[in-house]
């Protein structure tokens, strides 16, 4: 395009210079006068002066042109490296012949460190255990774990919204993985396959609680309350049902803080197996609470010290068809069952 665009100007150009020239016929011109490229006023078939053929001799463009052909390539003009300059060592010991090995003291190899934990003290024996236990948790739960001596209470479990803390016996430090599994399922799902696997556990250590020594626990006791003496209701009722034969403490527990909210529930009392200690709820040490109903609570507790727990399956009965039908002879057995449902809801927002 750029040619055709130059012959253009330089038609227009020579249009303008040139004067007007007579038309020739073609038919007029013999053959050798029309190859002749410089005969004066002579056009071609496409009334295009010849001269328009050929690059413009002089002008700007045909300088440029002319440059450009006779333009050489560059060449690579060639560089020296800068010589490297010996050290003073270098030119001291250049005639002597290099060792092939090193004469420098090399420090002996030693060992990769790695990160030890005592095994023996029981703190890391509860970290190891825990975060074996840790692999079975549900996201975003954490796990409480403290291991215990107890003699009677192998796992209990307290399970809140984001924690489960978990209180279990130290026998389950060697436990394999299939008990440890087993364990967690116990603690998240309350499973009953779990914990049939437990109850073969424990009942395979039980040698281990046995040769555990007993550790009496220092009791304050306080029998004596503001309304009722339960060492006179308790030694009572032990001459009337035990024959005076049943070995136990009593005393009134402690006080807890109220909560805000009134509890679902209340425990009224409680029999400790390893020092055999009954411990009485202190809201019935009132006037309102008559004695009976108080007796029967400490009737109750006294049978779990004569019955002890009976081994059903995996799991420890306290309750049996015996305890129940001696706790039913009771001699103020409905009386008492039907002021407790009457007053059960006093009794609870006053806990």
């Amino acid at each position: 395009m750029a040619v055709v665009h130059r012959v253009n100007l330089h038609m227009t150009t020579s249009t303008h210079v040139m004067p007007k020239r007579p038309t020739i016929n073609h038919t007029d011109l013999s053959p050798l006068s029309r190859k002749t490229p410089h005969a004066s006023g002579i056009v071609d078939n496409q009334g295009v002066s010849n001269q328009a053929k050929s690059p413009r001799r002089n002008g700007p463009l045909a300088a440029l042109l002319a440059a450009f052909q006779a333009r050489k390539p560059p060449q690579a003009v060639a560089t020296r490296e800068p010589e490297q300059l010996p050290f003073g060592f270098a030119r001291a010991h250049a005639n002597k012949a290099l060792p092939e090995t090193s004469a420098r003291r090399r420090a002996p190899a030693m060992a990769a460190r790695r990160a030890s934990m005592d095994v023996t003290s029981p703190a890391s024996e509860e970290l190891r255990l825990q975060h074996a236990m840790a692999v079975h948790m549900p996201p975003g739960r954490r796990l409480h774990l403290t291991l215990t001596n107890n003699r009677f209470s192998m796992v209990t479990v307290r399970r809140h919204p984001e924690t489960y803390s978990v209180r279990v016996h130290r026998m389950f430090l060697g436990a394999e993985p299939r008990v440890v599994r087993s364990l967690c399922r116990y603690v998240v799902h309350n499973d009953p396959r779990a914990s049939r696997v437990l109850g073969e556990f424990i009942r395979k250590n039980e040698s281990v609680i046995r040769q555990q020594p007993r550790r009496r626990r220092q009791v304050v006791l306080r029998p004596v309350g503001e309304v009722h003496d339960l060492q006179k209701i308790f030694d009572r009722l032990n001459q009337e049902r035990f024959a005076g034969q049943l070995q136990a403490r009593i005393t009134w527990g402690a006080r807890g803080a109220r909560g805000k909210t009134v509890p679902r529930s209340v425990k009224l009392g409680s029999f400790a197996i390893d020092d055999r200690t009954i411990r009485i709820n202190p809201i019935l040490d009132r006037k309102g609470v008559p004695e009976y109903f108080v007796g029967w609570i400490v009737f109750h507790e006294m049978l779990h010290g004569k019955h002890g727990a009976e081994q059903q399956g995996s799991r420890r009965c306290y309750h049996t068809a015996a305890f129940v039908a001696e706790e039913r002879s009771y001699e103020h057995f409905e009386k008492a069952q039907a002021w407790e449902d009457a007053h059960m809801h006093r009794l609870l927002a006053e806990s």
